[in-house]
């Protein structure tokens, strides 16, 4: 979670801020979105050098009728290749027979 000035207040992985791996600061690209463009969500495809990956941001509203926003989170989504082009393959035999059946 980031506060909304884009900082890191709170991580379920730490170490990968502590070692430099990822930025302490929100991806920029999101914060213009979530920040001025004032979106409900952004995903967006981000890379930890030759790792490529999904990363969901959404504002953090009170809940007091205001609506206020109050922090950004954000969820990576990490998906290697093959389970990628796996379930392309899954998909893609699961439309063949819908459409076999249908005929």
């Amino acid at each position: 979670m980031y506060d909304l000035e884009g900082n890191l207040q709170v991580s379920s992985q730490e170490n990968i801020y502590e070692k430099g791996v990822l930025s302490k600061q929100i991806n920029p690209e999101a914060f213009y979105h979530l920040g001025p463009l004032r979106e409900v969500e952004r995903v967006q495809q981000e890379n930890i050098s030759d790792l490529s990956y999904l990363s969901i941001y959404a504002p953090v509203r009170s809940d007091d009728g205001t609506g206020t926003e109050y922090a950004y989170v954000n969820i990576p989504y990490f998906l290697s290749q093959f389970e990628l082009h796996q379930e392309i393959s899954n998909f893609l035999v699961t439309i063949i027979i819908l459409n076999a059946f249908i005929f």
